[in-house]
């Protein structure tokens, strides 16, 4: 990890720890990174054996019921400047939910704008009101069972749930939204339906952001999804939607003075060549590895995640391992990897144990 790299994730102030809620890839990410600035990092959250195995930062297993005891220990020795970093979704929704917090150096700050951005049917409301130049894609509410609705459609959470026993589903017909709808009804304002674009790519602004002002920043298409929502294969991006997609995320950032770090996902119809904003997640992103790039000078540069993209090559697309083999292991391994490390290999190892699970 290069110097320059490193010093435009820095947090400003003159602090001696950094608290990170989670264990996840994401946290390791943040480990590896703020090890560089702070005497102690700290991992606290549910025993992830990706972010628990690596040599960076001290690792604090606890669940969410005694998350706020160990964080308000760790800030009275350490002091009320200490950073404190969000790096998944479900700790971000722990945050949000816990008003004990609110009065700690929180990032992503400041509170407010992330009940917009971590909502999405709050996201799509604040960008139509406020003229914003980007599109979404059509929305209903779960509970909608009105004749406007066209299939097929996907079943998407607005904002994280405590629970939640699926991702995302595809609704192909009235027959199976009724029956999503039996089954997860208790979950209704949590969940919303949304136009499914099924010839499409992903695309996504993701960057570090302070008081407004973007550090640093990617624009990446995510090639391959499994399960979906995750991304297995990331490339830098280089369509024409780069200035649409880049323009509303600053603008976006800049009028919300935020930060920290954020994703903003869009997807490209490629039956229109039209491109709509998906969601925001404020916060690392699982692909957050490929930050250490800049998309402007990284055009061949492509990131994967070995073992789910090979688990998922195996399952559903063994014809992409066929014809010339030989060239397209080695083109397979020189892709830059995501947790692995030569400095810190031992949260790949972390990974398998978890994909066993």
């Amino acid at each position: 990890m290069s110097k320059h790299y490193s010093e435009s994730l820095r947090l400003p102030g003159n602090h001696t720890a950094a608290i990170i809620l989670g264990m996840g890839p994401q946290a390791l990410f943040l480990a590896r990174t703020y090890s560089r600035h702070y005497e102690t990092v700290y991992m606290v959250g549910k025993k992830n054996w990706i972010g628990y195995l690596s040599r960076y930062g001290k690792k604090i297993i606890s669940d969410e019921s005694e998350r706020t005891d160990i964080l308000d220990n760790l800030i009275f020795k350490h002091g009320i400047e200490s950073p404190v970093i969000i790096s998944g979704g479900s700790d971000l929704r722990y945050y949000l939910e816990e008003p004990r917090l609110h009065g700690y150096n929180v990032y992503p700050k400041p509170l407010e704008p992330l009940y917009i951005l971590n909502d999405k049917t709050n996201l799509y409301n604040y960008v139509d009101q406020n003229d914003y130049k980007i599109d979404s894609l059509n929305t209903w509410p779960f509970v909608d069972r009105s004749n406007k609705i066209s299939f097929p459609l996907i079943l998407k959470w607005s904002r994280d749930h405590i629970e939640k026993p699926f991702k995302a589903l595809i609704i192909q017909d009235k027959e199976e939204l009724n029956a999503a709808y039996d089954k997860y009804s208790q979950f209704s304002d949590y969940l919303i339906l949304q136009q499914l674009i099924e010839t499409k790519k992903s695309l996504s602004f993701a960057c570090f952001s302070l008081d407004g002002k973007i550090q640093k920043s990617v624009i990446v298409e995510q090639v391959r999804q499994y399960p979906p929502g995750l991304s297995n294969v990331v490339k830098h991006y280089k369509g024409e939607h780069i200035q649409t997609m880049t323009e509303f995320s600053i603008e976006l950032i800049k009028n919300l003075n935020y930060s920290g770090y954020v994703e903003y996902e869009f997807i490209e119809d490629l039956k229109t060549n039209s491109i709509y904003l998906l969601e925001c997640n404020p916060r690392p992103w699982g692909w957050i590895d490929y930050l250490k790039y800049d998309y402007r000078s990284t055009d061949n540069a492509t990131m994967v995640n070995t073992i789910r993209d090979l688990y998922y090559l195996l399952r559903f697309e063994k014809h992409k391992l066929n014809g010339n083999l030989i060239r397209k292991a080695w083109k397979y391994l020189n892709y830059n990897k995501t947790i692995w490390s030569i400095n810190d290999p031992l949260p790949f190892i972390g990974q398998l144990l978890n994909f066993r699970k």
